[in-house]
């Protein structure tokens, strides 16, 4: 072996040349293949980062379809009570309605029953009338009032149902006064009222 620089044969610098490049591409290889594990590593973080921000995108669009859902539906509410409060606006005004057909109504039963209570007055006085002059003699006044005082209580209460109020002031009477009337001539009211 000729003899190198330095006391070194060249075959020895080629061994330790060599062994030094196995050392280096070793290191280098290791170097290389953590390199592209740290290569592989990042297109597998990058891979997983576009996924994340797609999912991401995804779940964005469905939170905004979401919103614009629950917008509608809170829109649907804010009808739906309007039209409730329109209904019951219009369910007052007809009860208001109801009320005042009601009380028209009561008022005029009232002069209606009132008209017939004086046409029936008027032929049962005449009935009366007709009785006492085919009686032959005369009836006592006291009687003939009470039999009045019973007839006519009688058309009241059969005019207003048997409503012992509404038949008082029908009579433009005091409600007690009408009792002690019904109680005087023997009228049960209970016989009037449907």
């Amino acid at each position: 072996m000729p003899l190198g620089f330095a006391g070194h044969h060249d075959d020895d610098d080629d061994d330790v040349g060599h062994g030094t490049d196995v050392n280096y591409k070793l290191r280098h290889e290791k170097l290389s293949m953590g390199y592209a594990r740290i290569q592989d590593v990042n297109q597998r973080l990058r891979d997983e980062n576009q996924r994340l921000k797609d999912e991401n995108d995804t779940l964005r669009s469905e939170v905004d379809r979401l919103e614009k859902e629950s917008l509608h539906y809170v829109e649907l509410a804010r009808e739906a009570r309007d039209k409730t409060r329109r209904l019951q606006d219009n369910t007052r005004q007809m009860q208001k309605a109801a009320k005042r057909r009601k009380h028209a109504l009561k008022v005029m039963r009232e002069k209606l029953g009132a008209a017939e209570l004086e046409l029936d007055l008027m032929v049962r006085h005449e009935r009366l009338a007709v009785s006492f002059r085919s009686r032959k003699g005369q009836l006592p006044f006291i009687e003939a009032k009470r039999d009045f005082e019973r007839r006519y209580c009688m058309s009241c209460l059969r005019i207003t149902a048997g409503n012992i109020s509404a038949a008082a002031r029908m009579a433009g009477k005091d409600r007690a006064d009408f009792y002690t009337l019904l109680k005087r001539t023997g009228v049960d009211a209970e016989k009037f009222r449907p």
